[in-house]
């Protein structure tokens, strides 16, 4: 790890606190939820930038309309089936942490938590999505990001709904950024009038329509099939544009017969991957359609998560002897920039460091975050930009919710 003297508790320490400053300014107000009806009353009566803190238990099914954070102390919400509606203004942004969108352990049937997300900005950080049928996470036309969350589609053995089971995401505009995540499709199921044809096939892990989606250290894994159905594929791509490190891509196995492809590209774009393992199901190629298994992506990550009075490591990790910058990244939705390919979220951000790539393609620095009382369920987040010719390549945006 390289020693920045600006970076540390000093500059990036700073950038934080006039942030932090400006948190207070706002007056923020912290609402503490208990039970289902002081949860939706707080939903109400909260303005955007405020902060809903949950205590652990069960919920029932909310719609977010308006940029909040939500930390969700493992709270599970109990919406059997009902989806969750996220439709955030434009210009807002919603953290949601540590929220289970399930129905109990193992949900049945078409039981568990459909979650849509239409509109704005969502980061959800250590969250747990499932359901029974259909899509579990639905984005269109709003930009996501998750961190170290898991997403599942389950299958009832013997069901009759009148919908298929659908991927773990589905991403059909806007973006999505997958850090350290792991997605399972839904495998196969039986419908009453029993398995085969009349089933309902495996699905992806991920399901690319249209849009950007950018993955780094995440596990996606296709459905595992009845007799007579396909494994569904890890990433299936009909659209949109892929850019994937440091990751593990696997299709589905049958029980017997065809496995799912590890990536299938059916789209217009060149799937932009690196160090990224593609593990089809048995029986199956490992991937289909065009992709580039080299891309120069820049990457990078925080280890641990943004905690008061806590050091973390945010390592930058590219092409050796890349010139990087670093930005405090406060806008709430990513803009195209012509110099730069991937989505840029910090057009107005605040420079806090920049560097030298070495000769392993990596730099790491210190980052103290301040044991300042007024950080605490605030988010901040940054993102590098790297390169030593036009054009420059961007990271997703790393960071969260202070702890």
């Amino acid at each position: 790890m390289q020693s920045h003297p600006f970076v540390g508790a000093s500059h990036f320490a700073f950038c934080l606190a006039i942030v932090a400053g400006a948190g207070e300014a706002s007056a923020q107000a912290i609402y503490n939820v208990s039970t289902t009806s002081g949860f939706t009353a707080a939903i109400a009566a909260a303005a955007p930038g405020d902060i809903l803190v949950l205590a652990p238990g069960v919920y029932g099914p909310f719609a977010l309309n308006k940029g909040l954070t939500i930390r969700g102390n493992d709270a599970r919400i109990d919406c059997q089936g009902a989806p969750i509606q996220f439709q955030i203004p434009a210009g807002q942004r919603a953290d949601v942490e540590r929220l289970l969108l399930i129905d109990g352990v193992l949900p049945i049937g078409n039981r568990g938590c459909p979650t849509r997300v239409t509109g704005g900005t969502v980061h959800f950080e250590d969250c747990q999505f499932s359901f029974g049928a259909g899509v579990t996470l639905d984005i269109t036309g709003a930009d996501v990001i998750l961190d170290r969350c898991t997403l599942t589609g389950f299958a009832s053995t013997f069901g009759s709904q009148p919908v298929s089971n659908g991927p773990a995401v589905q991403c059909g505009g806007g973006s999505l950024t997958l850090r350290d995540c792991t997605l399972q499709g839904a495998p196969s199921s039986c419908s009453s009038f029993g398995c085969g044809v009349a089933g309902f096939p495996a699905t992806a892990g991920l399901s690319l329509t249209s849009g950007v989606a950018q993955i780094e250290r995440s596990v996606i894994q296709g459905g595992n099939s009845s007799p007579g159905v396909a494994g569904g594929d890890g990433i299936a791509i009909l659209g949109g544009v892929l850019r994937c490190s440091d990751s593990t891509l696997r299709g589905g196995n049958p029980l017997f017969g065809i496995g799912g492809q590890a990536l299938r590209n059916q789209g217009g774009q060149v799937a932009e991957l690196r160090n990224t393992q593609l593990l089809p199901g048995a029986g199956a190629v490992a991937s289909s359609g065009p992709n580039n298994p080299n891309a120069s992506l820049l990457r990078m990550r925080l280890s641990p998560p943004w905690t008061r009075g806590v050091t973390s490591t945010l390592t930058v990790e590219g092409a050796a002897g890349d010139v990087y910058l670093i930005y405090l990244a406060p806008d709430t939705s990513p803009i195209v920039v012509s110099p730069v390919i991937e989505p840029v979220w910090a057009s107005t951000g605040t420079f806090v460091h920049g560097g030298v790539l070495s000769a392993a393609g990596s730099d790491a620095l210190a980052v103290v975050v301040p044991n300042v009382p007024a950080l605490q369920h605030l988010p901040f987040s940054v993102q590098a930009f790297g390169g030593t010719s036009l054009p420059l390549r961007a990271s997703t945006i790393a960071g969260g919710i202070v702890r």
